[in-house]
């Protein structure tokens, strides 16, 4: 027998994740930390990804339906409850006590005729969402990142030419074939570029003796040494007894010893040495040091014959170096403590294999590359990442910069329009102009006193900075001071962007608005409040003065963490249009280069394209994870999304 397919009944988990999603989205953050703790949330096993945003709502609407249909169920078949009010989920309606009878022929006719214009109504916005939805055979998917794509950026120049950055410390720059999308993903060539820590070359172990080796192969040492200055002696008498000429030797310490009661023979003078480190021994440990310093360093031997008529001829000159002083007892002691510590330190730089370590130690070892930019002429490549590094390559994947000056990660970087330098912002609060061509710090600026968001060029030599302070300065190179400050939002500055003329500063922030500045006032020019929640991004549109497309009106786009982009004429501060496809968070909006599209990227998998002209709908395309950006080529033809996760650990770019 075939079973029924019936829905089974809410879990108490499931209702609490409900109360939890709703609580957060409404703003209720102390609250929503409360009751996800009490309630374990994050022990349960619904997928927070799938759930769409307002689903509490939507089921509590969908309660209040199922009353109403109940109420005429119970009414009968052919009888319809009116009430002096709509339907509400909890207070009670009472109906009217006149039952209106609907039995009539023409009262049914309406009705069908009414059904009928319903289901067709339904089909045609059916057909038209399939209409606009982006078929997989039209979509080309770049895989190759094993970890989240948090970043993607065509070249300005090179309409085939994309590049990504990812948190698996690589970024890649791919070369899309000519035509439409949707070909196989394997004829896509790519570049991978490495975000590598600089390795450290330990040194090779030496063999770490014993102490009884060590003594056994000093005393082999002062015998050899011993032998040598004997030898060396005896060569001596035999010279001044073959040869009538007067001979002064000078030797070392080590090699003979003279007495009051005259030269020390061999045999003594090993005595002696035993000696010597018994007497030392019995010293106060203060003299070592002393008799050290006191020790006579190492003179070459040298031989020199006078003949008798007086002149003097050099004819022999023997150097022998002596390189191994008489060592004691506290010396020796001290440099078998040097080699033990030198034998630990190098067993604790030995490193093992990445396999053998826990996931988090691996994870510390990551060089998620979190921001990446173009050169104005399509050649460079600058990426940055969370090493504290700035890296310069060319658009063929050759390395030929590393800039080091930053101490925390990267978030931002930008070229001036001439390449000559670039700007990098950082969560150590620092702003940096870098020299391209030399790879030297140009300047530092460290007037934010949290980290640094977001930087933009206003000009060649003037840019802008935003962060968590809340704070926004305006800096020229060569000041020291910034020419211009922007006061006014309550809370972290997300983004900054100079309209396309360079007059117009536009910020966003967590405080649920966007801002527009002028150089000429301290105060905004306009403010525009009418987000929910916190604005992550916005972005001008390639329209009005200095652009390409004059004749268009300049636009600014602000996209929320509310699932909705906004749409503002900036010579009036008004809202041309508000567009509601999204059902999560929006994190990355980009125009076409004609201006009349718009692309979005957001939470609930889907990038949309929008027509800035009439703000509907025209085109959507539901990935398999959350969107971190969107970007177009130069010539419109092409968009791209970055994806935060997929399926068997592919995190992929797609292009259509």
């Amino acid at each position: 027998k075939k079973e029924k397919n019936t829905m089974k009944a809410l879990t108490s988990n499931e209702v609490n994740f409900l109360v939890y999603r709703y609580l957060q989205e409404s703003g209720f953050g102390h609250s929503s930390f409360v009751f996800g703790t009490e309630s374990h949330v994050h022990a349960s096993r619904v997928d927070g990804s799938s759930v769409p945003a307002g689903s509490l709502v939507t089921f509590l609407q969908k309660g209040i339906q199922y009353l109403e249909i109940e109420h005429k169920i119970k009414a009968g078949q052919n009888m319809e409850l009116k009430y002096d009010s709509p339907l509400q989920l909890l207070h009670p309606q009472i109906p009217k006590e006149n039952l209106v009878a609907t039995t009539t022929t023409s009262n049914s006719s309406t009705t069908a005729t009414e059904k009928k214009q319903s289901r067709k109504k339904k089909a045609a916005t059916l057909k038209a969402e399939e209409s606009i939805e982006i078929a997989e055979r039209d979509v080309t998917t770049l895989t190759g990142h094993i970890h989240e794509v948090f970043i993607c950026a065509f070249s300005p120049t090179d309409p085939l030419l994309v590049a990504s950055g990812s948190g698996d410390s690589t970024a890649r720059i791919w070369t899309l074939p000519k035509g439409s999308s949707g070909i196989d993903h394997k004829k896509v060539q790519s570049i991978k570029m490495k975000h590598e820590k600089q390795q450290t070359i330990i040194p090779t172990q030496q063999p770490i003796q014993t102490q009884q080796q060590q003594q056994v192969t000093e005393t082999q040492q002062q015998q050899q040494q011993q032998q040598q200055g004997a030898e060396t002696v005896k060569e001596e008498k035999m010279t001044d007894s073959e040869t009538p000429t007067t001979t002064t030797t000078t030797t070392t310490a080590a090699a003979t010893t003279t007495t009051a009661a005259g030269p020390v023979t061999e045999e003594k003078q090993q005595q002696e040495q035993t000696k010597i480190p018994q007497e030392q021994q019995q010293q106060p440990a203060e003299a070592a040091p002393i008799q050290q310093a006191q020790q006579p360093q190492p003179q070459p031997t040298t031989t020199t014959t006078t003949t008798t008529e007086g002149s003097q001829i050099k004819q022999e000159e023997v150097a022998k170096q002596q390189t191994t002083p008489i060592v004691t007892a506290e010396q020796q002691q001290a440099q078998q403590q040097q080699q033990q510590q030198q034998q630990q330190q190098q067993q604790q730089t030995v490193p093992t294999e990445t396999t053998n370590l826990p996931q988090a130690a691996q994870e510390e070892d990551r060089h998620d590359v979190t921001t990446l930019d173009w050169s104005h002429d399509g050649e460079m490549l600058a990426t940055g990442s969370f090493d504290c590094v700035v890296r310069i390559w060319t658009k063929k994947g050759k390395l030929i910069k590393t800039l080091k000056q930053h101490k925390k990660p990267i978030f931002s970087l930008k070229w001036n329009k001439t390449g000559k330098y670039l700007l990098s912002g950082s969560v150590d609060t620092n702003a940096i102009v870098w020299e391209v061509e030399t790879g030297r710090v140009k300047q530092v600026y460290s007037h934010h006193t949290k980290p640094t968001l977001d930087v933009d060029w206003m000009n060649e030599g003037q840019f802008a900075t935003c962060s968590t302070d809340k704070m926004i300065f305006v800096n020229k190179i060569g000041e020291q001071n910034p020419i211009k400050i922007f006061q006014g939002h309550e809370d972290e500055v997300n983004a900054i962007r100079w309209s396309p003329d360079g007059t117009l500063l536009a910020s966003c922030s967590d405080d649920q608005t966007a801002k527009i500045w002028s150089l000429d006032s301290d105060e905004p020019k306009f403010s525009f409040e009418e987000h929910e929640k916190e604005i992550y991004t916005i972005k001008w549109s390639p329209t009005g003065p200095n652009t390409k497309n004059p004749q268009r009106k300049l636009l600014l786009a602000t996209a929320s963490f509310d699932a909705k982009i906004k749409l503002w004429d900036v010579e009036t501060g008004r809202c041309v249009y508000t567009l509601s496809g999204h059902e999560d968070a929006v994190y990355s909006v980009a125009f076409s280069p004609d201006g009349k599209y718009m692309a979005s990227g957001s939470f609930d998998r889907r990038l949309n394209i929008w027509d800035v002209d009439t703000g509907k709908h025209v085109k959507t395309y539901k990935g398999k994870g959350a969107i971190f950006e969107v970007c177009w080529n130069k010539t419109g033809e092409k968009v791209a999304a970055c994806f935060s996760n997929s399926a068997k650990n592919q995190f992929n770019v797609c292009v259509m």
